[in-house]
């Protein structure tokens, strides 16, 4: 294909997603945390009305610098966005819901640049149009909560990080765009393990890089204000926020009840539940499709086979 014509068909998945993703934006109800995040957004204020789950601002007489760097239970990349929304399109659900759907814009873009870096452009049109169509991605970028903007960011770090592997300066980039995706969601973290073990198996020599040491402080750079906000919340209170106590195995009384953690059970229950929630969340063929990639993919790299894989 000829790269205008690509570009074309690229524009055009992305402006019949846009009419999906904005059509109605508004209509529906607030659903789960939306509201929480919302709320807190307009403000920038750790302050839900939680009873079961408190935030720091309630324990305090005087709120310090430190505790506004970060919220207690999430990192405040998606308040930030929710805040910008709110001055400039109004305090209104619409503005609330404007950040996932451009990210999930954004997150089709880059499929659309990992498929054509690992395969060719055809693909990336390919993987664009059922990643920008398919029901989960369409709901999740028209709601306002965390996922659809760590989605984009985590996509964006691995373009880049794909590319560094051809040149060790884009590991800066790629690092600070992964710092960027935890500053969305801590779950975003996942990635750093996955990156150096590409490494590890490919390019070993980036790790006596500057450019390796440079990309560490950029990531530590980015998501210094979730360190220096736990810093502090371990300094005043002997515990870390929410979501790193809960990790570290942390009993913090005043957070004993955490009915989102329970609702989704234990991590032997998480295991259990997950093929069934992927059967239940996707379509058959979706699935399926997704089954045989994985599988392919698998055998190809017991094969070695590395232009095929």
């Amino acid at each position: 294909m000829k790269p205008a014509s690509v570009k074309l068909w690229l524009l055009l998945i992305i402006a019949l997603a846009a009419v999906f993703y904005f059509w109605g934006l508004d209509r529906n109800d607030v659903v789960t945390d939306e509201s929480s995040y919302m709320v807190r957004g307009m403000q920038m204020l750790d302050f839900d009305f939680g009873i079961e789950q408190p935030t720091p601002i309630q324990w305090v007489k005087e709120v310090p610098w430190w505790m506004k760097l970060s919220f207690h239970d999430h990192p405040p990349l998606v308040f930030l966005l929710e805040n910008i929304s709110f001055r400039i399109f109004g305090k209104n659900v619409f503005a609330g819901r404007i950040p996932p759907v451009l990210a999930g814009l954004l997150a089709i873009l880059f499929v659309y640049l990992i498929a054509s870096e690992l395969y060719s452009p055809k693909v990336g049109l390919v993987s664009a149009a059922l990643f920008a169509f398919t029901v989960n991605h369409v709901w999740i970028s028209r709601v306002a909560l965390q996922e659809s903007i760590v989605i984009a960011a985590m996509l964006a770090a691995s373009y880049v990080f794909l590319r560094s592997l051809q040149n060790k300066k884009f590991l800066i980039l790629a690092a600070s765009l992964l710092g960027l995706a935890v500053l969305a969601k801590y779950t975003a973290f996942i990635l750093a393990p996955i990156f150096l073990t590409i490494l590890l198996i490919r390019r070993r020599d980036y790790f006596k890089s500057a450019y390796f040491l440079l990309s560490i402080f950029c990531f530590l750079a980015v998501v210094s204000p979730v360190i220096v906000y736990n810093i502090g919340l371990y300094k005043t209170f002997g515990h870390f926020d929410f979501q790193i106590s809960y990790i570290v195995g942390q009993r913090v009384e005043a957070w004993k009840d955490m009915p989102g953690k329970e609702a989704i059970g234990s991590l032997p229950d998480r295991f259990r539940n997950y093929i069934p929630t992927l059967v239940k969340t996707n379509s058959p063929i979706f699935f399926t499709l997704g089954l045989l990639g994985v599988a392919l993919a698998a055998w190809q790299a017991l094969r070695k086979n590395e232009k095929k894989l």
